[in-house]
């Protein structure tokens, strides 16, 4: 559990008041020479220019006591995320009781921008839901610039009850939308508010072989290990520079099942001339493919989801993931264990 709870600062330790490039500089420096790919970048930095001052989360305080008193956490770059999981629900897939940790949540993204903030959502509804939280954030008047719907979709198959996703883009005052997103999801779902503070909880596996295998940065709640993957490219949406954490990067939760059994449910950002080879090699690993589409509208260079699930060894279904992502322009982590 030491080790476990080193490897999660890695993620975390933008909020202790050290720098962004302090934190994952002090990481060392090398490269995962055994699954990097030509054209994938291993990396030990990360940060995106541009937004306000983005060191630490006292700037947020008001966001999260307008979305009801609901606890964040600063990513990097400076990003601000808030995830409400559909704590009201029992879901399964494909027969599979699986927690909401595993994505089954809204998550709301925030990046300061000026004296406002670019906010996005991504919200996540059950089918009888969606028109009364859609009809309610239209009557909104969110200005300056605003795409209350950039996509409603499903990103799992064999999924019950169904949930449908609902996603958008905000620029404007960040505490405003967020008491207008809570007021919204108060009225017309059954969302808790209030946590975000959970415990890491046992995962039931080596967190610190499957985070290292997958490439990315790992985060720990109620025992889903969350792993996030960055890309190399410099996303712009509505024009405006935004950091890989505003919801631009793969993201893949694993769930223990006991017995080093496990489930994978995956988002993988891809460009439209990689989606195929991800495809590709995800299946050899036995992951399937519920979902492929767009999230935004207004987005440079144009961005799709891989949305995956697998069931079986966790470490297999890591290798897996890392297979499908060699096949993109990721940008691995280093393992601090080869430094």
């Amino acid at each position: 559990m030491e080790e476990q709870a080193r490897k999660l600062t890695r993620r975390d330790a933008i909020k202790t008041g050290a720098s962004m490039m302090g934190a994952f500089t002090a990481l060392g420096a090398g490269t995962l020479q055994a699954w990097a790919q030509p054209g994938a970048t291993v990396s030990n930095t990360t940060g995106t220019s541009g937004g306000s001052s983005q060191g630490d989360d006292t700037q947020w305080k008001g966001v999260e006591t307008a979305l009801g008193n609901t606890k964040g956490r600063v990513e990097e770059g400076g990003v601000f995320l808030i995830s409400l999981p559909r704590k009201d629900l029992n879901i399964t897939i494909s027969g599979v009781p699986v927690k909401p940790d595993t994505g089954i949540e809204h998550e709301i993204t925030f990046y300061g921008q000026g004296s406002g903030a670019i906010i996005k959502y991504e919200l996540a509804l059950l089918e009888r839901e969606v028109n009364p939280v859609l009809n309610a954030l239209l009557s909104q008047n969110l200005m300056p610039a605003t795409d209350i719907l950039t996509a409603l979709h499903n990103h799992y198959l064999e999924i019950s009850p169904m949930i449908m996703y609902m996603h958008g883009f905000i620029e404007g005052d960040a505490e405003r939308v967020a008491s207008v997103l809570h007021s919204v999801l108060a009225n017309n779902t059954k969302t808790p508010f209030g946590g975000g503070d959970e415990p890491p909880g046992n995962p039931g596996f080596d967190i610190h072989s499957v985070e290292d295998t997958v490439g990315g940065d790992g985060h720990l709640s109620n025992g889903v290990l969350e792993v996030s993957v960055s890309r190399s490219e410099t996303f712009r949406e509505h024009g405006i520079v935004l950091p890989p954490a505003m919801q631009f990067q793969s993201t893949v939760y694993f769930q223990s099942l006991g017995g080093q059994q496990a489930i994978a449910l995956g988002e993988l950002a891809v460009l439209p001339d990689e989606a195929d080879a991800v495809a590709r090699q995800l299946h050899q690993y036995g992951i399937t493919i519920t979902a492929l589409h767009n999230h935004e509208l207004h987005v440079q260079p144009s961005v799709y989801y891989l949305h995956c699930f697998g069931n079986g060894p966790v470490y297999r279904l890591a290798r897996g993931i890392r297979a499908g992502l060699n096949q993109t322009k990721s940008v691995f982590k280093q393992s601090p264990s080869t430094t």
